[in-house]
């Protein structure tokens, strides 16, 4: 229950409504997996616990599956650090990223969808013709 709490407090600056953007949404994300991070060694299975409160809290079991929840903490691990840049992409751009489970595969399509100012489409088409290996 306690870890609950903790969790509540953390997000607690995060309310999602009707007006729910893409900014505030990669941040709340970063920021739940900066949570599983930091507090993974005050319970077990802090990842599926997390995602059960997140669906019941918000109401959107599908966002907060288990999967996603990992994705999220993965999406901390790869970036640190949020920056503006970040807010370029969308949700389901950085899962493609993600599932490359390869960090400078990950940051060198990460940069060029910047570069190249790539949507969803684009990026998954350029990550399935293996470009990064061709150079």
């Amino acid at each position: 229950m306690l870890l609950f709490l903790y969790l509540f407090l953390f997000l607690s600056n995060n309310k999602i409504g009707g007006d729910f953007i893409n900014k505030r949404q990669l941040n709340f994300f970063w920021k739940v997996g900066k949570f599983t991070v930091e507090k993974k060694y005050m319970c077990e299975n802090i990842t599926k616990k997390c995602s059960s409160y997140l669906a019941y809290y918000f109401g959107n079991s599908s966002m907060f599956s288990y999967e996603n929840i990992i994705f999220m903490k993965k999406f901390y691990l790869y970036f640190p650090i949020f920056i503006d840049n970040m807010n370029d992409l969308d949700w389901d751009s950085y899962r493609e990223l993600l599932k490359l489970n390869n960090k400078k595969v990950c940051y060198f399509y990460f940069y060029l969808s910047l570069f190249c100012n790539f949507k969803y489409t684009d990026l998954r088409s350029v990550i399935e013709n293996k470009i990064y290996y061709r150079i």
